[in-house]
């Protein structure tokens, strides 16, 4: 993704398409790159861990115009509650050059209008920043596991968005 000009445009929230795979790598592993956590698997394990829940995770994507043209700037994944799982945000990524205008904010929201009985994360407990965006936004934290005791190795918190009054 070659920009001149990274200040990003008004946003145009869609849902991915498996043409915006390659585009939603490099959000996450920009974004990670940036943020206070440990950085994510490669390109491939990154498509990989995308790819493999197209078919059951809902994708969406915040897309820009820059000043090459319009390019998805922020990315979301989330699942919702079946008979087998419960309402989740799986990833919420925004490139370093779109944070702060509102990308993130909108895509949350979106899970929110998605989810309106609630829904739950994780956050790398090291990821202030994140942690702040959420809280800003009305999730609360819940639970935190110390490094030893998470699959990732690494300390984590679980927050929880009760969902919208009158769900």
């Amino acid at each position: 993704m070659t920009r001149t000009d990274p200040t990003p445009g008004p946003l145009t929230l869609r849902p991915a398409t498996r043409d915006d795979l390659a585009a939603m790598v490099e959000v996450h592993l920009a974004a990670r790159a940036a943020a206070p956590m440990p950085p994510a698997g490669g390109r491939d394990v990154v498509r990989e861990g995308l790819a493999s829940g197209w078919d059951e995770d809902e994708l969406w994507v915040a897309e820009a115009e820059l000043a090459t043209g319009a390019a998805v700037v922020a990315y979301v994944r989330f699942v919702r509650p079946d008979a087998r799982r419960v309402g989740w945000l799986d990833d919420l990524y925004v490139l370093p050059a779109a944070a702060g205008q509102g990308a993130g904010t909108a895509l949350l929201d979106l899970v929110k209008a998605a989810l309106p009985d609630g829904f739950g994360l994780w956050a790398f407990a090291s990821n202030r920043p994140a942690r702040v965006f959420y809280a800003d936004r009305g999730l609360v934290e819940v639970e935190q596991v110390a490094a030893h005791e998470s699959p990732t190795g690494e300390a984590e918190v679980r927050l929880e968005w009760a969902g919208s009054p009158g769900g």
